[in-house]
């Protein structure tokens, strides 16, 4: 990539996981591939569904952009002839303790202690990590319809599949706050705040289209909502008020936090691009379509699209970019 410190290339389609250390300065990529491909026909259709991805492994990589060790799926660290063993020895310990918690919790739910929340519709329920449903709340739906009729008919009309569907809705711990951020992947497009035990504290709708993500910047006491689908990332406050907004041209695919309390977004056609908290655009930068990174010490890492089963590891200065 233009303008990068060093990249290194790697095996792999997508990034479920990107991270660096915090003491050795090393990054974890994770990697995955495109599953393979099932198609089914019919009289006058034909059907192609992508399969799930498989994981390729992880690689640990220096700061100064060497490959110090591969694991494939399953299996384990194989260290490389570039770096001393005993350099990459505290990074490849423990990589779960890498600011993740590698318990385990029921599908669909978040894990908080030893409890898991589960949102399904509007009721929320909690459940020991055997399984044991400790409790169930039914939050107000005139909370979730109010905020609709706020945004407008079309998230009014749309909102309506949400009682017909009783979906289960992503979930996040706002360490900060110590609570629960709940939004809707699909239409219409709302983000809530939940306490642990219940008290549902306030709904907004950024937008009322889908293919929806939400990222905490806990420092800023923010959230971050990006829309793939809407064109648009949104920034809430802590107390659910819309704090800027910045509409894009391309469908954004990526984003993670800058460091700076905003963020930086990636486009399905390719390209970043850094945008403050009030929704102002702070710079862009030409790349291949970005599919995962992580800022750390002024140093943006991001893994790129080469081709299919192809990706790049970059790192970039970012004062060089503003």
């Amino acid at each position: 990539m233009e303008r990068a410190r060093w990249s290194l290339q790697i095996e792999g389609d997508y990034v479920p996981d990107l991270r660096v250390h915090p003491e050795t300065g090393h990054i974890l990529v994770s990697t995955s591939a495109q599953g393979p491909t099932t198609v089914s026909k019919s009289p006058g259709l034909v059907l192609r569904r992508l399969g799930s991805p498989v994981s390729r492994g992880s690689v640990l990589i220096t700061k100064a952009g060497l490959l110090a060790a591969h694991r494939p799926p399953d299996g384990a660290w194989r260290l490389t002839d570039s770096v001393d063993p005993g350099e990459v020895t505290a990074s490849i310990a423990a990589p779960s303790e890498w600011g993740h918690s590698s318990r385990q919790s029921r599908t669909g739910a978040l894990r908080i202690g030893l409890v898991d929340f589960a949102l399904v519709g509007s009721t929320l329920s909690r459940f020991a990590s055997d399984g044991t449903l400790l409790s169930r709340v039914d939050l107000p739906v005139d909370t979730w319809r109010a905020a609709m009729y706020r945004t407008g008919p079309a998230a009014v009309a749309r909102f309506r599949h949400f009682f017909r569907a009783q979906k289960t809705w992503d979930l996040t711990h706002d360490l900060r706050r110590d609570r629960i951020i709940a939004w809707a992947w699909a239409i219409p497009g709302w983000v809530s705040a939940i306490s642990l035990d219940g008290a549902l504290e306030w709904v907004t709708v950024p937008t009322i289209d889908c293919c929806n993500f939400v990222r905490l910047l806990p420092r800023e006491d923010l959230v971050a909502h990006m829309s793939s689908c809407g064109r648009r990332l949104t920034f809430i406050s802590g107390d659910g008020e819309t704090r800027g907004v910045r509409d894009f041209d391309e469908a954004p695919t990526a984003f993670f936090a800058d460091g700076e309390g905003g963020m930086i977004v990636g486009f399905v056609a390719g390209g970043l691009a850094a945008c403050a908290a009030d929704g102002k655009q702070k710079w862009t930068l030409d790349c291949q379509q970005v599919r995962n990174g992580i800022v750390d010490g002024g140093v943006m890492y991001v893994v790129t699209a080469v081709e299919p089963g192809l990706l790049e590891v970059n790192a970039l200065d970012l004062d060089e970019l503003r």
